[in-house]
């Protein structure tokens, strides 16, 4: 009986009582004994009363419904997941070709724009050019540092405090080379640098609005490189050799993202800048560009290292963090004696380094979002010998009277395009400041 019962099936309807011989039997449920592999299965007799069990070893081929529909979730799960990895991974690939191609798109399209401005405004420096003798900036008396930074070029400002845009950014520059002359004759300065600290240029976040106005940056571009085309020209009639470096900022970027290597922060419309200019005065003698780190680049001036940054690299506590980069340097085996820096538009001025503030003065932002009171001015360092460093602040607020750099013909187009650009749907006329 034993025999018979441990080899009929848990579903044999014809089971009989091993009592009575009756076949009135009603199954009662199954349980797995626990630690062996044995599934018992109670009944009971429901005309003598008597419960027996029937038992059977588990098929290990063999799992329950139960498992049976786990296993199935489990291998729905699987291949999802899978099918969710191959697609993520397509989308990735996708999104990084799409972003490229559209960022190639954009460059052929910029530099074609870049090429027509060239060709439609006269971009030949003047051929009256006035050729000194150059003198070895390392071994003259004092030498001249212009610190030039945060122009942002192409940012509008309309706030009660400040008005910003090309006009008042050649007026700015304008009065800041006049007075800074008026200082270097003083200091019988023969030799000058320009030092180019960042965000030359103001940048747009998203790249739909960069490919949307590649016409009017090309514009701004041209616009502001010939601003710094007139610094320079202005400051060869007056000084033996001007030299000119330069540090990419993090609103210049053409990518989303800021980056810290050499590639990424080459990816930048400061660099583009240097390089107009490098290519534009390659025939000057005695003007000559400084190549190196687009990050941090560090001259050397009369014996006196000097260290050119932007500075968003450089938190609240100010003091403690430069003191920290220049012992970065230090374990180098490379000693800094100063370091000049800009980013946060506010004029800070110490015995170790000094932060420009900015040539285009407060903005929105930090007027109503930040509460910060910002005046637009440059710096100008004086260096002899012996770690002597001369710091002049030039304030260039108020440029009602200063008569600017000659670019009005192409100003006049720029500044259409630009207040077309600012239209809302109102009519009303929205200046647009990107910070």
């Amino acid at each position: 009986m034993r025999k018979r019962m441990y080899e009929l099936d848990d579903e044999d309807v014809n089971r009989t009582c091993s009592y009575c011989k009756g076949n009135n039997v009603n199954r009662r449920g199954s349980y797995k004994i626990k630690n062996e592999t044995i599934i018992k299965t109670r009944y009971v007799c429901m005309d003598c009363g008597f419960n027996f069990y029937t038992s059977k070893p588990v098929d290990e081929n063999k799992n329950t419904e139960n498992n049976d529909d786990s296993d199935l979730v489990m291998s729905n799960m699987k291949l999802a997941a899978r099918n969710q990895s191959l697609m993520d991974e397509r989308r990735v690939s996708n999104k990084s070709w799409r972003h490229q191609t559209r960022m190639t798109n954009f460059l052929e399209e910029f530099s074609e724009y870049i090429k027509e401005s060239f060709k439609q405004y006269d971009y030949k420096i003047d051929s009256s050019k006035i050729i000194h003798k150059i003198s070895d900036p390392l071994i003259v008396d004092n030498i001249g540092v212009l610190h030039i930074t945060d122009a942002h070029f192409g940012e509008w400002i309309e706030i009660d405090s400040n008005k910003y845009n090309f006009d008042v950014a050649s007026k700015r520059l304008k009065k800041f080379v006049d007075e800074s002359i008026i200082f270097l004759e003083a200091k019988n300065v023969k030799n000058v640098i320009v030092a180019l600290t960042g965000d030359i240029f103001n940048s747009n976040r998203r790249l739909d609005e960069v490919m949307n106005q590649a016409s009017n940056r090309s514009n701004a571009l041209f616009l502001g490189t010939k601003l710094i085309e007139y610094v320079i020209l202005h400051l060869n009639k007056r000084f033996s050799s001007v030299h000119i470096a330069s540090i990419s900022g993090n609103e210049s970027r053409l990518e989303k993202e800021t980056g810290w290597s050499d590639s990424m922060m080459s990816d930048n419309f400061d660099f583009i800048l240097f390089n107009i200019l490098k290519y534009k005065f390659a025939n000057y003698d005695n003007i000559k560009f400084i190549k190196g780190n687009p990050v941090e680049l560090v001259i050397n001036i009369n014996d006196t290292n000097m260290l050119l940054m932007h500075g968003n690299q450089i938190g609240q506590n100010v003091t403690k963090e430069v003191q920290q980069i220049i012992a970065k340097y230090s374990a180098r085996k490379i000693r800094i004696d100063y370091v000049i820096f800009g980013h946060l538009h506010q004029a800070y001025i110490s015995d170790f380094f000094s932060r420009g503030s900015s040539l285009c003065g407060g903005n929105a932002y930090s007027d109503k979002g930040l509460n910060l009171a910002s005046k637009a001015s440059q710096n100008l360092y004086i260096v002899g010998k012996n770690n002597e460093i001369i710091c002049i602040r030039i304030d260039l607020q108020n440029v009602d009277n200063i008569i600017g750099y000659d670019i009005e013909d192409v100003l006049q187009e720029y500044e259409t395009k630009s207040i077309d650009k600012l239209n809302s749907k109102y009519g009303e006329t929205i200046l647009k400041i990107i910070i």
